[in-house]
């Protein structure tokens, strides 16, 4: 009986190494490169071995970053950046998958002043497919490309912050896919990764932390860039998407307003997500629901809502 059969990426990477046997000394693999060197080690050891024949199987090696001890998923918005100021500015990565907001996100990095490993990715077609303003799979391909640039029991700085679901069951910031990532990677690798993230604190509480640590405001007022759309304009945040939102509302938790920063004011542009969350977030508080927004997001984002209702009845 035959078979169209078709080579899965373990097949293809025997047929990588047994070919290399005849033509190089070394591979590189990262499918558990050192129970695969033991392997082709006991293999080779037989009689037919020509003499002084030397073959090897080691790990990957990235020239490039040397394999940090760390690496920091970078985007150019605010939790991603403070992030890398508090882990003392390790190399950061961004990955482009033609995100429409691609090149201000490069350009902030590059105003903040973060070195890092650029990877395009934009030839797949990711934003072809699109769920709204997400790309699906993208924190499972970001999280996979910077495990193959840190060392074993390196850390990967993933800026998921409280209120983003990190204590659900469900989506790609959530604690039970981190976990889930760490143990198909180790598993797949034989490498482990320490995935470091930011649920303990609030967007607003990070901004907080932030000045509080003597550190200038005014790179996340300016600097970061958190918004969705694309400005023809020149515009770098809209205010009519739900990220210009999140970033307003971390800074007027913090008693400052820069609603002047947005194409237009955030209160006005966001108007149906505003009236969504002060819904959604008071029913949550009341229900004991926080499976979607955290407990301290609610009262962050309420409380920072009203306190914008206010500024703006007073004008």
């Amino acid at each position: 009986m035959s078979f169209a059969f078709e080579a899965s990426a373990v097949t293809r990477e025997v047929l990588r190494i047994i070919s290399g046997i005849h033509i190089k000394e070394i591979v590189t693999s990262s499918l558990h490169p050192h129970n695969l060197n033991s392997i082709v080690k006991i293999m080779l050891d037989c009689p037919e071995r020509p003499k002084g024949h030397k073959f090897s199987i080691d790990r990957i090696d990235r020239d490039s970053v040397n394999l940090s001890k760390d690496i920091c998923l970078t985007s150019g918005g605010a939790d991603s950046t403070i992030a890398w100021f508090k882990e003392g500015g390790p190399t950061g990565l961004y990955v482009d998958l033609g995100q429409p907001y691609t090149r201000k996100e490069r350009g902030a990095l590059v105003s903040i002043g973060i070195p890092h490993v650029y990877v395009d990715l934009s030839e797949y077609g990711f934003t072809s497919k699109m769920w709204k303003h997400i790309i699906p799979g993208r924190n499972l391909l970001f999280l996979t490309i910077a495990a193959e640039l840190v060392s074993d029991f390196g850390t990967i700085h993933f800026a998921v912050t409280s209120g983003e679901g990190y204590y659900s069951l469900k989506g790609d910031k959530s604690r039970e896919f981190i976990e889930n990532f760490k143990e198909w990677y180790k598993f797949t690798t034989g490498k482990t990764v320490i995935v470091k993230t930011m649920h303990r604190k609030t967007k607003g509480q990070w901004l907080k932390y932030f000045m509080q640590q003597g550190c200038d405001i005014d790179i996340i007022r300016y600097k970061t860039v958190t918004c969705f759309e694309v400005d023809g304009k020149g515009n770098t945040q809209c205010g009519r998407c739900q990220a210009c939102l999140r970033k307003f509302l971390s800074f007027m938790y913090n008693n400052i307003d820069i609603s002047q920063d947005y194409a237009v004011p955030p209160m006005i542009g966001c108007q149906d997500f505003v009236t969504k969350y002060m819904t959604v977030l008071p029913t949550a508080l009341e229900m004991k629901d926080f499976s979607h927004y955290s407990k301290e997001r609610c009262i962050e984002d309420i409380a920072a809502i009203k306190k914008a209702q206010q500024l703006y009845s007073n004008i």
